[in-house]
Parts: C-alpha cells; sequence; structure tokens
C-alpha cells in the first residue's frame, strides 16, 4: 500500500512542487499547494530511508520547491499556501502549514539529503520567531502575511501536527528541546484537556484557553477547524502520546505515568464515540 502511494502521488508533481490530486486520481490544477509538498518531502524521505527507487529525486525536487520557488515568501519570511500567492495577494501564515515543512525538514534530513538541513533550519527559525509561544507552550494559529495581526485563537490540530514535527525534529538536531516541546504539548492535549472533559478532545478556544463549543458551528466539514468534536483525532493523539513515550524512553528521560493510560483512553474514546455511530462503517469526521 506505501508503494501505491508513492507511486500515486508521483502524478502529483509540478514544476514549482506538489499539486493537489482528485478522488479520481488525476490533478486538480497545476497549482502548486505549500502543505502538498512539505507532506511530499517528508514521504519521499521516508521511502529514500527504506530504498525506494526514484524517492530521493521526488523529495529533492520538493524541498528545492520549498526553498526556492513561489511557495516561499522570499520578503517576509515563512511560506505561502500556495504558489499563486504573492506579496499584493497574500495568504496568512498558518502555524499548520509550518509545521508540516519542519516535519519535511526533519525527515529531509535524516534521510541525508543534500538540502534538507538547510530547510529543517529555516522552518526553525520562523517557528521559533513566530508561532511557537513559550509562556503557553504550544503554538500561536495564524498570523498576516506580514506577521502582523496574531490570531486571537488557540487550537489542538495545529499543535498536534507540531508535536509530530517536534519528535521530528528531536531526532534530527539531537536537541533536547524538542523533545520537552513534545511532550508540554502532549499533557496539554493528550493529558489535561481530555481528562477535564470526561475523555473527549475539544479543540477550539480563545487565546485565554476558554473553550468555544459553537466554534465553526456552520462549518462541521471544514478540512482543518470543524465545529464539534474529532474522534480520528483522539487515536491520532493517542499514537502521539506513545510515540512521546518511546522517545522518552530512548533518551533516558523520566516517563511520565499518565502516557500510556491516557493514550488507550484517547483511543478507547475514539472509537466508542466515532466509530460508525450513524451505523456506517468507519470513523465519522465530527461529532456534537
Amino acid at each position: 500500500e506505501g508503494q501505491r502511494l508513492l507511486d500515486h502521488y508521483a502524478k502529483a508533481r509540478v514544476p514549482s512542487g506538489f499539486a493537489n490530486l482528485g478522488h479520481d486520481g488525476n490533478m486538480v490544477d497545476d497549482t502548486a499547494k505549500s502543505l502538498i509538498t512539505a507532506r511530499m518531502v517528508h514521504c519521499y524521505a521516508l521511502a529514500t530511508l527504506v530504498g525506494v527507487p526514484g524517492a530521493a529525486t521526488r523529495c529533492d525536487h520538493g524541498i528545492d520547491a520549498l526553498l526556492d520557488g513561489p511557495l516561499r515568501d522570499q520578503v517576509n519570511g515563512g511560506w505561502f499556501s500556495d504558489a499563486s500567492a504573492t506579496l499584493d495577494n497574500p495568504s496568512r501564515k498558518n502555524a499548520y502549514l509550518h509545521a508540516f515543512v519542519a516535519l519535511a525538514g526533519a525527515s529531509a534530513t535524516i534521510a541525508d539529503r543534500p538540502r534538507g538541513t538547510e530547510l529543517m533550519e529555516a522552518a526553525i527559525t520562523i517557528i521559533d520567531q513566530h508561532f511557537w509561544l513559550e509562556d503557553e507552550q504550544s503554538m500561536l494559529p495564524s498570523f498576516a502575511a506580514d506577521w502582523s495581526d496574531p490570531e486571537a485563537y488557540r487550537g489542538a490540530n495545529c499543535n498536534m501536527h507540531t508535536t509530530e514535527a517536534c519528535l521530528a525534529l528531536a531526532d534530527a538536531t539531537g536537541e533536547t528541546r524538542w523533545l520537552n516541546r513534545a511532550l508540554s504539548l502532549a499533557k496539554r492535549f493528550g493529558h489535561n484537556i481530555p481528562k477535564t472533559y470526561d475523555g473527549r478532545l475539544p479543540e477550539h478556544f480563545d487565546s485565554g484557553w476558554n473553550l468555544l463549543p459553537d466554534y465553526d458551528v456552520n462549518e462541521p466539514s471544514d478540512d482543518l477547524r470543524p465545529w464539534g468534536l474529532t474522534p480520528g483525532h483522539f487515536a491520532e493523539w493517542a499514537g502521539l502520546l506513545l510515540k512521546v513515550e518511546s522517545a522518552c524512553t530512548a533518551r533516558d528521560y523520566e516517563v511520565p505515568d499518565w502516557l500510556l493510560p491516557d493514550a488507550i483512553t484517547l483511543f478507547d474514546s475514539a472509537t466508542d464515540r466515532g466509530w460508525a455511530p450513524d451505523g456506517k462503517p468507519g470513523m465519522v469526521y465530527t461529532i456534537g
């Protein structure tokens, strides 16, 4: 299945990165997307590590696109959402995307790609300068393109993928601060919040971390911030807690005693609440 997906997404390659494919497997349009490009760098870096033919070339194509092409804001720093954005028509800079760029850079570094470290360090600079809130131990979700207008919102989704990126950055750099950040995020979203909300993980909060129960109430199918609860994310956080536990063990950190039981609680909550509540097989996207 992994090989099938690698072959499938090779069709998404365009000159300035990778673009979206539709459900039929054909390209929707040829506008390169930063998020897709970063994800493809990560995937083809992993494929490079296990010796998949052609993976290194595709990985390097994505790295070059993120560093040199129109996806990157060469004036203000960071990355636009896609190659159609310009300084006259910019997209907001969001933490969700930049977490994936950091993950891509870390994976490419571990895969020993020629410009992997360059991409990783560029992403780290942006995260440290703009997104990471040291006093809150979380990410600020978005800014205007020139880093003005910080968003008065806090959310779980961008921090979930930041946790994933931090674990990869810990491996790629050897710096303990990345594991410390992953631990802090895991504690807030995998332990404190579910403990407060009976094993559930609400995702939307204001800048003071007060719950916003009606956030996006008319958008239950939004790609990044849907209304309600996302049981698939319960399961995803459960997996991340186990990865944090493994990373702590590998580095001789003291392993918090809540990581494993909370992972089990979150996974059980995901399946109990989200698996086939409508009578159809599979996990539903959102629940009330």
